[in-house]
C-alpha cells in the first residue's frame, strides 16, 4: 500500500473514531434535554414547515427571540432539520450539529495541511480534534458554537489553499463559510474580524502586496458587527450578561475605596468606570487560561459540564509548550512560523467575547474557538519532539499518557455524565411531556403547575407544528395547549386545587409536599435517571 493510501486510511480511521464518539448513544448521553435544545429544535422545525416563526416573522435570518435574548436563527434550522429527518426526538435535535462536530475532524486536517504542509501535523491535528473532551461534549449537546467552529475552520482551510484552480469558487466558499459562522454564534462577531485583520497583515508579509479579497471580507464583517451592535436584538443579550453589569453590581465595593482618598482628583484617577471595567475584563480574560479551567475541572454552564475531566488533556499542555518554545526558537523545525503565530493569535483572541460577559463564567461555550489553536499547536508540538533528548522514550510516555487520559475521559463521560447532568439538563421535562402526550386524552382537563419553558417540550414531543401556534407563545410560555392548562406556579395551594374539576389530571413539582393536598389521589411520580422524584401526578378526587 503506497503512502497516499495509508494517509487516507489513517484519516478515515480518525474520522470514524471521531464520528462514533459524537453519535454513540446520542439520544441518551448526556441524559436530559436542556430547554435550549428543545426550543431550538422546535422553533427551527416550526419555521421550516410553516415559513414563519411563532411570532409571525417570515423566515428569520439573524435571530428568533426566545425570551428577550435574540439568539441566532441558523442553528435552530440545523436542529429543526434533524427533527424533520429523524423525528421529534432528542437524537433528531442533536444529530446535525453532532455530524458537523465529526466533520470538523476533516476540516482541521485540511487546515493543518494547508497551513503547514506536513502530513503528520495534519493527521495529528485531526486526531486531537477527534478525541478532545471539549469538542466531543459540545458536539453531543447541539451547541451552536460547534457548528460555528466547523464553518470557521473550513473557511480558514480554504483561505490557505494553495491551488489557483477554481479560485473564484474558492473565494465564494470562503465567504459563505464565514457568513454561516457569523450567523451561527455571536462570539464569532468579534473573532472573525480579528482573524481577518491578522490574515490581511499575514498576506501582506507573505506576498508583499495588499490582498484585496481579505480586505473586502474584513470591511464586510467589521461593518456587520458594528451595525449589529447598534440594534436592539444585537445588543440585548450583551446587556444582560456584560461586564458592565458586573461593574455596576459591584459599585458599593468600589465606592469604599473612594472615601479613603484625600482629594477628588485621586479618587477619580484611580477609581473610575474605565479602570473598573479594565480590571474586570482582565479578571475574566485571564481566567480562560487557568490551568484548572483547561486541564482539570472545566467551567460553566452546568448543563455542559462533564465530571472528573478537563476540557483538554495534559498531553495537549505538554505539546503546546513544546510547539511554543521549541518551534519558535529552533530554525530546523519544518514549520511556517508566521502561520504558527496565527494560531497563537487566534488562541489569545478567542476568549475575548467570553471575557466581555460574566454570566456562567468561566463560560466553556463562549470560549469554544480556543479548541482550534490548541489542537493545531498540539500537532505542531509533536514535530518539535525530535529536539528532546531520549525522544523515543518521550514519545512513548506521551502516547501512554494520552491513551490513559482518553480512556479515563471516555469512561467518565459515557458512564457517569448522565447521572451528573440529568438535573441540570431538565431530563424529567422530557418524561413529563411524553407522559402528557400519551395520557392527556384520558382526561377532560389537565392542570400542570409549572414555570419556565415546559410548553415547548410538550409541543415538540406532541409534534404540534400547527400554524395556529403563531401568536400563542410568549417567551416560551402559554397558558393552554389542547386540554392542558399551564399555571405559572411551582407549588399550588389548596385554594388553587379546590376549584379544579373532579377527575382532572393534576401535576406539579416534587418539591411540594403531596400530603398537603387532601383532594388529590397520587397516580405516579415522574423520576429522572438517578431515580429522583421530579414531578407528582395526581387525579382530582373531589
Amino acid at each position: 500500500m503506497n503512502n497516499r493510501k495509508i494517509k487516507y486510511l489513517l484519516l478515515a480511521i480518525i474520522f470514524f473514531v471521531g464520528l462514533i464518539l459524537r453519535v454513540y448513544k446520542l439520544e441518551t448521553i448526556p441524559s436530559g434535554f436542556h430547554q435550549d435544545e428543545a426550543a431550538n429544535a422546535y422553533m427551527g422545525k416550526f419555521v421550516l414547515l410553516n415559513g414563519k416563526d411563532f411570532y409571525g416573522n417570515p423566515f428569520p435570518i439573524f435571530y428568533i427571540d426566545k425570551w428577550g435574548d435574540y439568539p441566532p436563527a441558523l442553528p435552530m434550522y440545523f436542529a429543526g432539520a434533524g427533527s424533520i429527518l429523524f423525528s421529534d426526538t432528542v437524537f433528531g435535535a442533536r444529530i446535525i450539529i453532532a455530524l458537523m462536530g465529526a466533520l470538523t475532524v476533516l476540516s482541521v486536517y485540511f487546515l493543518a495541511k494547508n497551513l503547514f504542509g506536513k502530513e503528520k501535523t495534519a493527521l495529528f491535528s485531526s486526531l486531537f480534534t477527534a478525541i478532545l473532551p471539549w469538542h466531543i461534549a459540545f458536539s453531543r449537546t447541539a451547541a451552536e458554537g460547534t457548528a460555528a467552529l466547523f464553518f470557521y475552520t473550513t473557511a480558514l482551510a480554504l483561505f490557505f489553499r494553495n491551488s489557483q484552480n477554481l479560485k473564484k469558487i474558492t473565494d465564494i466558499c470562503i465567504f459563505a463559510s464565514l457568513l454561516i459562522t457569523y450567523l451561527s454564534y455571536p462570539s464569532f462577531r468579534i473573532i472573525i474580524p480579528a482573524t481577518l485583520l491578522f490574515l490581511l497583515i499575514l498576506k501582506k508579509i507573505e506576498t508583499k502586496r495588499l490582498h484585496r479579497y481579505t480586505l473586502f471580507l474584513l470591511l464586510f464583517f467589521t461593518t456587520a458587527t458594528l451595525w449589529i451592535s447598534t440594534t436592539e436584538w444585537g445588543s440585548a443579550r450583551l446587556r444582560q450578561t456584560s461586564i458592565l453589569k458586573a461593574v455596576k453590581d459591584r459599585q458599593d465595593f468600589y465606592n469604599q475605596f473612594i472615601f479613603e482618598d484625600k482629594t477628588i482628583f485621586l479618587a477619580r484617577l484611580f477609581h473610575n468606570k474605565a479602570v473598573n471595567l479594565a480590571e474586570e475584563f482582565l479578571r475574566q480574560y485571564f481566567s480562560y487560561f487557568s490551568l484548572l479551567y483547561l486541564f482539570v475541572e472545566g467551567g460553566r454552564p452546568e448543563w455542559y459540564r462533564f465530571p472528573n475531566s478537563g476540557l483538554l488533556y495534559l498531553t495537549n499542555l505538554i505539546l503546546v509548550i513544546s510547539a511554543s518554545v521549541f518551534a519558535l526558537k529552533k530554525t530546523d523545525i519544518p514549520v511556517n512560523k508566521k502561520r504558527l503565530i496565527l494560531m497563537l493569535f487566534i488562541l489569545f483572541t478567542a476568549p475575548i467575547p467570553a471575557a466581555l460577559t460574566i454570566e456562567h463564567s468561566i463560560h466553556m461555550h463562549r470560549s469554544i474557538a480556543m479548541i482550534l489553536p490548541f489542537v493545531l499547536l498540539s500537532a505542531v508540538g509533536t514535530t518539535a519532539l525530535k529536539l528532546i533528548p531520549y525522544k523515543k522514550t518521550a514519545v512513548f510516555l506521551l502516547f501512554f499518557l494520552l491513551t490513559a487520559e482518553f480512556v479515563k475521559f471516555s469512561h467518565n463521560y459515557f458512564v457517569h455524565v448522565s447521572s451528573y447532568s440529568s438535573l441540570h439538563r431538565s431530563e424529567a421535562n422530557k418524561y413529563a411531556a411524553i407522559y402528557l402526550v400519551e395520557n392527556r386524552r384520558k382526561y377532560k382537563d389537565v392542570y400542570f403547575f409549572i414555570t419556565g419553558w415546559f410548553p415547548v417540550y410538550y409541543l415538540y414531543f406532541s409534534s404540534n407544528y400547527s400554524p395556529e401556534i403563531i401568536g400563542k407563545l410568549k417567551r416560551m410560555y402559554t397558558p393552554k395547549l389542547d386540554n392542558i392548562n399551564f399555571i405559572a406556579k411551582n407549588c399550588p395551594e389548596q385554594k388553587d386545587i379546590d376549584p379544579l374539576p373532579q377527575k382532572s389530571l393534576v401535576m406539579f413539582s416534587s418539591i411540594c409536599d403531596p400530603k398537603l393536598y387532601r383532594s388529590l389521589k397520587m397516580i405516579k411520580a415522574i423520576k429522572n435517571i438517578s431515580d429522583t422524584n421530579i414531578f407528582w401526578v395526581f387525579e382530582k378526587t373531589k
